[in-house]
């Protein structure tokens, strides 16, 4: 079978050598993974992987113009080459290009890249570009490549908030809750707690009267979230003197928080009140919590 045109002649001991030049490079061993290359390219100028590494390997050894000009020519040997795109990705990356980057990122998941890492490059690009749509399609295709890890859920859930499909992220969420049910141990159990009030401010997002219910049947690690959480949705709805019960609760909890008295003070309507009456409500509370500065000071 012919050889298409800028297609590289790959030997078995120049595939061995870039492989080891690509270990050198990731163990920031740059010189040598540099002469290891040169000599690779000298043996056989068609191998264009080589000048998309060499263009890498420049840049970190402070040679960008001499970079750039190894970026044109990998580009004109292959441009379709997963392993050049994924390089020249990890180049403009390091490079603070992450338009660029991302481009080059995709353009080697399209052309058939095997390192599903990239996935997770690529959505780390999409997020410095805020292209929060996009996200949500690597971190999925990320997810389907590993899903035994929370954190890709969890990833997954983030990249669909960002995106404002708070439906999607928990959704998401819940699935992994489903999954997961009887396979945590104790020491992922405060992890998991942090999850589902994540979840429950997600819900939150859509449906505050649905965020309250939900939130009245976590059993969670961390109180003082799940208190202020509950607060917050009941002045949400209305409910202000439920409201006000909750910020003493919390004041009780920590009289020093001087966002409390605030909260406090809005659930009571006396933010707008006079001066006079307002010096009224702090005298009462510097005698609740005669210990606490934060009143007095108010």
């Amino acid at each position: 079978m012919s050889r298409r045109k800028g297609q590289p002649i790959i030997t078995s001991k120049e595939d061995g050598s870039f492989r080891e030049a690509l270990k050198l490079y990731e163990s920031k061993q740059y010189k040598k993974s540099l002469k290891l290359t040169e000599g690779i390219l000298k043996k056989n100028s068609n191998y264009a992987d080589a000048y998309a590494l060499k263009a890498l390997l420049l840049h970190f050894l402070n040679e960008p113009t001499d970079s750039e000009s190894y970026v044109g020519k990998a580009i004109a040997k292959n441009p379709d080459s997963p392993i050049i795109n994924h390089v020249l990705g990890i180049l403009r990356r390091n490079q603070l290009n992450y338009v660029e980057a991302a481009k080059f990122f995709k353009k080697a998941l399209d052309n058939g890249a095997t390192n599903k890492q990239i996935w997770r490059d690529l959505s780390t690009m999409e997020v410095q570009n805020r292209d929060y749509k996009n996200l949500s399609i690597s971190r999925h295709a990320y997810l389907e490549e590993f899903l035994g890890f929370r954190a890709n859920w969890t990833g997954l859930a983030t990249a669909h908030h960002l995106n404002k499909d708070y439906a999607a992220a928990e959704k998401v969420l819940t699935k992994f809750e489903e999954l997961a049910k009887g396979k945590l141990t104790d020491a992922e159990m405060y992890e998991h707690s942090e999850l589902q009030l994540y979840k429950n401010h997600l819900i939150n997002e859509q449906d505050t009267e649905r965020a309250l219910k939900d939130l009245d049947e976590l059993d969670t690690l961390d109180k003082l979230d799940e208190m202020e959480s509950r607060a917050k949705y009941l002045m949400k709805l209305g409910r202000s003197k439920e409201a006000s019960k909750g910020y003493r609760q919390l004041l009780k909890r920590n009289p020093d928080n001087f966002k409390y008295y605030t909260l406090l003070e809005a659930s009571l309507g006396t933010l707008t009140k006079s001066p006079k009456y307002r010096d009224a409500l702090y005298q009462k509370l510097v005698k609740f919590y005669p210990r606490s500065d934060a009143p007095r000071f108010i």
